[in-house]
């Protein structure tokens, strides 16, 4: 039996509503920027996801793709888990098609412009992983390998029948600058991992070694209310570090793990869920940092919102930012959809210092609230992401703005939103419209 499995399950139906909550790859918005500082951002067109590219000043590039927007293949793209920027430009994308023909999920390369590199894969399209994953996250390597996670999600591990037997694991795969598996890492390019896992996020140390960060278990399935995580990681071939975790090469932390950072032998894991804001730090054994925070970790819950997830960026001074979707001003439940709450959802930021405390020199005591859009949102979730753009703080969040389609799914949001901080957390009026660039979710 996995570690995953040791959890404290709530009941096989919270399981379930977390499966439908959570913040899977077609709800998730990613956001990077090129080497010349222009921003990437993943946004929904309708039911598709396309990939939009912001001036430095925060305006569409109409340059990019198609008038500002990229979906290079014939095939639509149901949702994107990862997307990194190599030193030449040439942009990696990770995700999955939409409709039933396999393969679904897969690895592309587009050119700075936006259009497909024939070069890699097979016509810009790579498959490295089984079908039956959920892709994660993407990182690269300094010699232009790419490394794709990939998590199990297996629905009988939450009761629904079948006669598989109920594996837990996470996948990590390492593909050659062309596109093809390289059969030199793991077991034929692929190494498996035994943890439960949603989405893995990826960091690479300079040494090579991997570390990997998943949340697996929300507040609300943990009769204690904290989160299980799980961080890993691996050496530069792909098997387990066993100096890692005791021997096992994975930790459990009680934090939400939506990042993964590295700074020398240390390893900081956080991020936001359902409203509750953490962090802890890990030395080189994967042994919590006591001295971080509260008994080696940091944690606040700020707000309240159901499935939704947030971001962890660490400063070059040491400082971390952490953030996610928080409600407020909530009014009675909708009448037509009672299980969607009608609250105003802010981006918020709260900045931890290196010793574990909240600097109150950000925001208002440490936390920045951004009204993304003023109208009350009747879908609960969206994440929040976080970037340094080398012009500044970037951070995007899909805007709910009400029932605008017939069916109102939490993957269709109304719009995308982009915002610029200052060093203090309030907004610089300078980008977009007074800090915030609105992409609205259209059909074309």
């Amino acid at each position: 039996m996995s570690p995953g499995r040791t959890a404290t399950f709530v009941t096989t139906a919270a399981a379930l509503a977390w499966l439908l909550l959570m913040p899977a790859s077609s709800q998730a918005n990613f956001v990077t920027a090129q080497p010349n500082g222009k921003v990437l951002v993943t946004v929904a067109r309708g039911n598709e996801a396309v990939i939009a590219r912001l001036d430095r000043d925060g305006k569409l590039d109409r340059d990019f793709g198609q008038r500002g927007f990229a979906s290079p293949t014939d095939r639509r793209m149901g949702g994107i888990s990862g997307l990194v920027v190599g030193p030449s430009g040439k942009i990696d994308v990770a995700g999955r098609f939409l409709g039933i023909p396999r393969p679904r999920e897969f690895v592309m390369q587009l050119r700075k412009n936006g259009t497909l590199d024939g070069s890699f894969g097979t016509n810009g399209v790579a498959v490295p992983l089984p079908t039956t994953l959920e892709m994660g996250g993407l990182a690269m390597t300094p010699d232009g390998h790419l490394l794709v996670g990939a998590a199990s999600g297996t629905p009988q591990c939450f009761g629904f029948p079948t006669s598989d037997p109920c594996r837990d694991f996470q996948l990590v795969a390492r593909m050659n600058p062309n596109g093809q598996l390289d059969p030199s890492f793991g077991e034929d390019g692929v190494t498996e991992i035994p943890v439960y896992s949603t989405y893995v996020d990826l960091a690479l140390a300079p040494d090579g070694r991997i570390t990997t960060g998943t949340l697996a278990f929300p507040p609300s399935m943990q009769a204690d209310g904290l989160p299980v995580s799980y961080v890993s990681r691996l050496l530069a071939d792909g098997s387990l570090d066993q100096t890692f975790g005791a021997g096992t090469g994975y930790v459990e932390v009680r934090t939400p793990v939506s990042r993964v950072e590295l700074s020398g032998e240390l390893t900081y894991a956080g991020g936001s869920v359902d409203g509750l804001f953490g962090a802890a730090v890990l030395g080189s054994d994967g042994s919590i940092d006591q001295a971080f925070g509260s008994d080696g970790a940091f944690s606040d819950r700020i707000g309240q919102v159901a499935g939704s997830s947030g971001d962890l960026l660490r400063e070059a001074n040491g400082d971390l930012l952490i953030a996610g979707p928080v409600a407020s001003d909530c009014r009675p439940r909708h009448p037509v959809r009672p299980d969607q709450s009608r609250c105003r959802l802010s981006a918020t930021v709260v900045r931890v210092s290196a010793s574990g405390d909240v600097d109150t020199d950000f925001g208002d005591d440490g936390v920045a609230k951004i009204a993304m859009s003023k109208s009350r949102k009747v879908l609960d979730g969206g994440a929040v992401e976080l970037l340094d753009s080398g012009d500044g703080l970037r951070m995007t969040m899909p805007i709910f703005n009400g029932p605008r389609q017939d069916v109102l799914r939490p993957d269709s949001p109304s719009a995308f939103a982009v915002a610029a901080l200052r060093n203090n957390g309030s907004l610089d009026h300078r980008y977009g419209d007074r800090g915030v660039s609105l992409i609205p979710n259209e059909v074309r």
